[in-house]
């Protein structure tokens, strides 16, 4: 998905982050368990917008977070917002960009809905499953428990033969709040 300059300068002004938008990613911390691993883990935001979670992932006192987005100016907001790495890169070409088996979690938030077909889902989700290591936990969440890819990721994750579960170990979070 390409947007304009305009588009991508009112998307982050309106993903500055408020105490709301604090409060919301500090709940989601606390709901998916992130505020209960070790500091040190190595995080991955996939598609990490302007860096809201980032931003709250350091002030939790994070060490080793790292995302990625495609848009230049969300990368550079939320490279200021967050001082962690944030590579500028398309969804669908991350393996390219990030180290295979390396990342204790990977949390892909509010993103999976602008993949508009399902082999970009497939190729998007195969190079995440390539950067989680062994053990590592997904987080996956949806801004609503009813959206096809809300319901095509809880698909994905109870059959035996798909992504999700090639890697022994992983334990899968899928994240919908009403």
């Amino acid at each position: 998905m390409s947007d304009t300059a305009a588009v991508i300068s009112n998307l982050v002004r309106m993903y500055e982050l408020s105490r709301l938008q604090a409060f919301y990613y500090r709940l989601f911390c606390r709901r998916t368990g992130l505020d209960s691993i070790p500091r040190d883990a190595r995080i991955m935001d996939c598609a990490c917008g302007a860096g809201g979670l980032l931003r709250v992932l350091r002030r939790l006192g994070f060490t080793a977070a790292e995302g990625f987005d495609a848009a230049p100016e969300m990368v550079a907001h939320a490279q200021q917002v967050s001082g962690y790495r944030v590579v500028c890169c398309d969804a669908l070409d991350i393996a390219s960009h990030f180290r295979e088996s390396s990342y204790d979690v990977l949390i892909v938030a509010n993103f999976m809905h602008h993949l508009t077909r399902r082999e970009d889902w497939d190729a998007f989700l195969d190079q995440c499953a390539g950067l989680l290591k062994p053990s590592g936990l997904w987080i996956n969440r949806e801004p609503c428990a009813h959206t096809l890819p809300q319901r095509f990721f809880r698909w994905l994750a109870a059959r035996p033969d798909g992504v999700l579960h090639r890697l022994p170990g992983v334990r899968v979070r899928v994240e919908s709040w009403r």
